[in-house]
């Protein structure tokens, strides 16, 4: 069997790796005569026609169409090969199975010789890889891919890592890794699922015969699943603890001797796999798996100030924090990055933060320097607020010196991802003009008054020293919004020192 024969089976069997699909790509693409031979092969035969017919060769629309209708093919004839010289020796011929998947006709089906017949089951590979676009099946329902990734966030395939690239197909098997300062995103088709790791996280794919099937080994987790069959939920599973979904939005964080589960919304049955004991835990409550722990549910805090704990906190983008006390941060960086391309100018230092309920976010702003730029593209500079939502990321900010000219803005990208994200990602909800300079403190204010029905309304201001403004600067609606996640400060080619800092929630 030479080398085309055998990435042509694992084509088959969908078993070749990123590289080997490489090689096989430009193997085809260096020899095409044995493509060539099996097109007019299969143009001889009326038989073989109606096949091809069926199986839509001409199209690219191949993939795993192609690929199951010819495995059978595939097997039976390279098998003959398999079994040495003897047979090919004497010249035995191969008859194609017969069945109602090959129907008879009044005339006899030829019989081939066997090379040709090899040769006819390698042009059906051959043929699939070339109108099968980067050797892949079509996408279908229920596979995962990466939806969004940050630099160097990697898949692990055996023993190769991978790049976390976004709309990369994952398999049972693969290792998502995340490390400082990166956060990852995979999302099912054909469903409102999404994953979103946070930084220095490990999560592996298992087999999703019997339903999702997911290991956190380390780290932190957000998650939003759509409603699951009922044989077949979510099973997300940690060194200590199971959890069972069957739709709901919850976080769950594994550490060296404790898992923790925080729901959102729906309702979860966790198990502690050393106890072999479940409970359920419904929405706005918690539970930890741990052996010095009572395994309950816990109420997540409803009402009051949210404990935004920035010794927890990640630092995303291009900028460097420093913790000065409880609610005092530092950002010392003045970022001299362009902002169309990763890693971007935009710097987030964001603390677990979790609440269902309307929101009160306040925070005093003193600039300690700004980019000195003033080249369309690099010259744009500003602060605000990121909130990290189960369902939407969304950024509270005033921007200076941009090509759009000086505003404050709301502004909100789908998914929980505060890592960098192109600007056509992000989509404007309200913009105000608003031009200022750099002395002085700013005092900047947010509401979000979540409604019965699920929507939320958010308002918010940004002003200098003196009183503060009656009106609201920029104002939205927001039809759905999920449980918030994470929050904190942001930076745009600005150092900046934000102090009492303070959410409220009720």
């Amino acid at each position: 069997m030479n080398r085309v024969e055998e990435l042509t089976l694992k084509l088959a069997d969908r078993l070749l790796t990123d590289e080997e699909s490489r090689e096989l790509d430009g193997l085809v693409t260096a020899d095409r005569a044995a493509a060539r031979d099996c097109i007019a092969l299969l143009s001889l035969d009326a038989e073989l026609r109606g096949e091809l017919r069926q199986i839509d060769v001409a199209t690219r629309t191949m993939g795993a169409l192609q690929l199951e209708r010819t495995r059978s093919l595939q097997r039976s004839v390279m098998g003959e090969i398999r079994r040495g010289t003897a047979r090919r020796a004497a010249a035995r011929r191969t008859v194609l199975p017969s069945g109602p998947r090959y129907p008879s006709r009044s005339r006899p089906l030829p019989i081939l010789p066997l090379g040709l017949a090899a040769a006819l089951v390698l042009g059906l590979g051959l043929l699939a890889v070339r109108f099968a676009p980067r050797l892949v099946a079509p996408r279908s329902d229920g596979l995962a891919r990466i939806e969004r990734a940050s630099p160097g966030a990697t898949i692990r395939r055996g023993r190769v890592d991978l790049s976390a690239a976004p709309g990369a197909a994952l398999r049972a098997g693969d290792t998502l890794v995340t490390r400082t300062g990166q956060t990852l995103t995979l999302s099912y088709g054909g469903e409102d699922t999404r994953v979103a790791l946070h930084a220095d996280t490990t999560l592996r794919l298992d087999d999703a015969t019997r339903g999702k099937a997911l290991f956190l080994a380390a780290g932190e987790l957000a998650a939003t699943v759509a409603t699951q069959p009922a044989d077949k939920p979510m099973v997300l599973t940690t060194a200590h603890a199971r959890a069972v979904v069957a739709g709901t939005a919850l976080q769950l964080a594994a550490g060296p001797d404790r898992t923790r589960l925080d729901v959102l919304a729906g309702r979860v049955q966790f198990t502690h796999l050393q106890r072999q004991t479940a409970i359920w835990v419904a929405a706005g409550q918690y539970a930890v798996a741990a052996k010095d722990m009572p395994f309950v549910a816990r109420p997540l805090a409803r009402s009051g100030q949210l404990d935004l704990d920035f010794t927890q906190a990640t630092s995303y983008g291009d900028g460097s924090w420093e913790a000065l006390g409880p609610s005092v941060l530092r950002q010392t960086k003045v970022s001299r990055l362009r902002g169309d391309r990763a890693p971007g100018p935009t710097s987030n230092y964001l603390a677990p933060a979790r609440s269902e309920g309307s929101l009160r976010m306040t925070a005093d702003v003193r600039l300690l320097g700004v980019t000195p730029d003033r080249r369309p593209g690099t010259g744009a500079w500003g602060f605000g607020f990121t909130l990290v939502f189960a369902n939407e990321t969304i950024e509270f900010r005033t921007l200076q010196n941009s090509a759009a000219g000086s505003h404050v803005s709301l502004r909100a990208a789908p998914g929980p991802s505060p890592q960098y994200l192109p600007s056509d990602t992000f989509q404007p909800l309200d913009t105000a003009v608003f031009q200022h300079g750099q002395d002085g403190t700013f005092h900047l204010k947010l509401h979000v008054d979540r409604q019965k029905d699920g929507s939320a309304t958010m308002q918010g201001k940004i002003w200098a020293q003196g009183p503060e403004p009656v009106a609201w600067m920029v104002a939205t609606q927001i039809p759905a919004l999920a449980p918030l996640t994470r929050a904190g400060p942001q930076t745009v080619r600005c150092a900046a020192e934000f102090s009492r800092i303070e959410i409220h929630t009720d």
